[in-house]
C-alpha cells in the first residue's frame, strides 16, 4: 500500500484472508465459494441425505467452512449426521486415543458422503487414508475442495494400489479452472485452437500428438 504495489495471488486455502483491498487481487473463487458447490453435489446429485463433514481444529482452513454448512444445512431444513473434528497436529494435534475415539465414534454413523476441508497436512492424509480404506466408511462418497485435491488423488491411488477396490466417481474435487476439454467455453476454444497450432507448426519434437495438451 505503502508504494503504491498492485499484488496479485494465483490462489488461497484459507478464506480468512480474503477481504476487500483495491491492490490485492485474487485470480481464484474464495475457497468458502467451492462449499456450496460440494454441498449442491452432495445433497441434489447423489441423494445422500447422511452427509458428514471433516476438519482439524486450529487450522485457518476447515472451521469456518463448517460454520457455513452447518448454516446452509439448517436453512434447507437439514443437519450434518455427524462431524470429525479433533486438533490438528499444527498447533499440537491430539492424542492417539482421542483421534481413534473420534475416528469410531465417526465411522459408526454409516454415512452415504462426506465433506472433507482443510489444510494439505500429514493429518489430511490420515483422515483421507482412512476414509477410503475402512470397512465402513470406503462405501461413502469423498468430496473435497481444490487445494486437496492432489493429496485427495495421491492417497486414493495409494490405497487402491494396496487392494482397495476402485470405485468411479467415489471421489469428488471441486476445481477453480475450466478444463482443457470444455468447449463450452470460449477461451479454451481459443486455448485448444493455439495449442494445436503451436504442436503442429512450431517445429517442437517432444509432442507428436497435437492433442496431448488434453491428457497433461
Amino acid at each position: 500500500m505503502r508504494h503504491g504495489l498492485v499484488l496479485f495471488a494465483p490462489f488461497t486455502g484459507s478464506s480468512l484472508v480474503r477481504g476487500w483491498n483495491p491492490k490485492f487481487y485474487f485470480l481464484r473463487a474464495d475457497p468458502a465459494a467451492e462449499l456450496p458447490a460440494l454441498l449442491r453435489y452432495a445433497l441434489a446429485h447423489l441423494r445422500g441425505r447422511r452427509l458428514g463433514f471433516m476438519y482439524m481444529e486450529g487450522e485457518y482452513f476447515g472451521g469456518i467452512e463448517y460454520e457455513l454448512v452447518e448454516r446452509a444445512m439448517s436453512g434447507m431444513g437439514y443437519e450434518l449426521s455427524d462431524v470429525f473434528s479433533v486438533e490438528s497436529s499444527v498447533t499440537g494435534g491430539a492424542k492417539k486415543e482421542a483421534f481413534d475415539a473420534a475416528w469410531e465414534a465417526f465411522a459408526d454413523t454409516q454415512l452415504q458422503a462426506v465433506i472433507v476441508f482443510g489444510s494439505p497436512t500429514n493429518d489430511a492424509v490420515k483422515l483421507v487414508r482412512r476414509m477410503l480404506a475402512g470397512k465402513r466408511t470406503a462405501v461413502a462418497y469423498l468430496l473435497a475442495s481444490s487445494v486437496l485435491q492432489y493429496l485427495v488423488l495421491r492417497v486414493w491411488r495409494a490405497a487402491v494400489a494396496g487392494g482397495v477396490e476402485f470405485v468411479p466417481g467415489q471421489v469428488i474435487t471441486t476445481g477453480t479452472n475450466s478444463l482443457a476439454k470444455d468447449t463450452q467455453c470460449e477461451a479454451i476454444r481459443r486455448f485448444q485452437e493455439l495449442m494445436r497450432e503451436y504442436l503442429e507448426k512450431s517445429g517442437q519434437k517432444y509432442y507428436t500428438d497435437k492433442d496431448s495438451f488434453f491428457y497433461s
